[in-house]
């Protein structure tokens, strides 16, 4: 409750944020697993995987500007479970001219409390107009359910919240900034 009431601050003072949406939910988790292991997912497969862990949410800035999930209206994003049932979440939204895909799902072993979240985005052009873009994985201590960041840095393989490697991309980044509020 303490870090709710902190973000509820925050949001007071900073309007002007990208806050995450608070208003739907979708939950993602392996059957039979604690509930520290649920994956609050909002549209836009924006999430935090677990409990007081962190915000997670897809970013792209095409031709200077940038759209996010997050300030959206729900009638222009589609968000279903892929073949109309559980476990793949499936999001499509359009940055621009540039349509957004991602797609989440949570899988692991509940005895040895391993579970992960993964999260495949895809970028497409249907234009045959050059477009200048970048796509921003945004960590952040608000999300679903997030919690504070103290720390948060690359380690040239994993992106580290909080002294612990948490997020391994597909590909290397091409870039990795941090800022502090």
């Amino acid at each position: 409750m303490l870090e709710h009431s902190h973000m509820a601050q925050m949001r007071e003072q900073h309007p002007e944020w990208i806050w995450n949406r608070s208003d739907t939910h979708v939950i993602l988790g392996v059957p039979g697993s604690h509930e520290v292991f649920k994956t609050p997912v909002e549209p836009g497969n924006s999430f935090s995987p677990g409990v007081g862990s962190y915000g997670v949410s897809t970013w792209v800035s095409v031709d200077g500007q940038l759209h996010v999930p997050e300030e959206k209206p729900l009638s222009e994003m589609e968000w279903y479970f892929l073949d109309n049932h559980a476990p793949v979440l499936v999001s499509r939204w359009q940055a621009g001219a540039v349509r957004v895909t991602s797609r989440l799902f949570t899988d692991g072993d509940i005895v040895l409390s391993d579970i992960k979240d993964y999260l495949a985005v895809e970028l497409s052009n249907p234009t045959t107009s050059a477009i200048e873009l970048t796509f921003y994985l945004a960590i952040r201590s608000f999300g679903a359910t997030g919690a504070a960041i103290k720390k948060l840095a690359w380690n040239g393989e994993a992106v580290v919240v909080n002294r612990s490697p948490v997020i391994y991309p597909a590909e290397q980044p091409t870039g990795f900034g941090a800022i502090s509020y």
